[in-house]
């Protein structure tokens, strides 16, 4: 949410330089900068995206949701298919090691990655660990969908989506 916040302001601060310029009469520095706002509105449709990973014990499927500006995408697995969610790694040389989460399902050699792109910190460990334990714990009520919650030190816990009335 915050890198797509930063690309609207940054093209809105470019559109309205460009109007600036273009009224003063500066046509070639108002192209200029129109033409980076377009860029990186381009940018923004092409490369930002949410990645939900929706795990529905009582329809037995596993979900791979992909929202993006202009797109969403979406995958669907039984849920019997799914042996783990892994870590994997990549290192970097100049950002050191990066992390993403992958999907190990039956009747796939390799497994499914959730994203196309690598990621550093801790997030994708612990992303990991919610999935695991969700997969060992005994039946749960509700799909889990949610972000995980509680203060930093208890266990943590992933909340089903709150209905809307």
């Amino acid at each position: 949410m915050g890198v797509c916040l930063l690309l609207v302001v940054v093209i809105l601060a470019l559109g309205a330089g460009a109007l600036q310029l273009a009224w003063d009469g500066s046509w070639l520095f108002a192209g200029a900068l129109g033409a980076c706002a377009i860029g990186c509105w381009l940018i923004m449709l092409i490369f930002v995206e949410r990645v939900w990973l929706v795990l529905d014990r009582a329809a037995g499927t596993v979900e791979l949701r992909r929202h993006g500006m202009a797109r969403t995408k979406r995958a669907q697995y039984p849920l019997a298919a799914l042996k783990a969610v892994e870590l994997q790694s990549s290192l970097e040389s100049d950002s050191g090691r990066t992390y993403r989460l992958a999907l190990r399902l039956d009747g796939q050699r390799k497994p499914v990655p959730m994203t196309r792109y690598y990621q550093s910190g801790k997030s994708a460990q612990i992303c990991v660990d919610a999935a695991q334990d969700w997969l060992t714990m005994p039946q749960p009520t509700a799909p889990l969908t949610g972000p995980l919650t509680g203060p930093p030190d208890s266990d943590r816990t992933l909340t089903p989506p709150a209905h809307q009335s």
